[in-house]
């Protein structure tokens, strides 16, 4: 299991189990944080008008945070967004 939570400046990502910091994602002022489901989740973050997607959100970074795999522009603020069981498609509301 993971925990995210988003800062000014990036989202970082925790394994339950340990608390080791297991990702530290490039992204800025996260309003809203989803995950998919699996092993390998994908992770969606969301700020005023941009959500960004990070396949594999889990796997370490390093020291220099690691940007998303996608961006998907919103024009205006996601209020909710959430995966399908199966991880195949993203849905936000704005």
């Amino acid at each position: 299991p993971l925990l995210a939570a988003g800062t000014a400046r990036s989202v970082a990502v925790w394994e339950t189990g340990t608390w080791v910091l297991r990702a530290d994602l490039a992204a800025n002022y996260v309003y809203e944080l989803a995950f998919g489901p699996g092993e390998t989740p994908t992770l969606a973050a969301s700020n005023s008008d941009l959500t960004g997607l990070w396949h594999d959100a889990g796997r370490p970074t390093g020291k220099t945070p690691r940007g998303p795999n996608h961006h998907v522009r919103s024009g205006r603020g996601v209020a909710a967004m959430d995966f399908t069981p199966d991880g195949m498609r993203f849905a936000s509301i704005t």
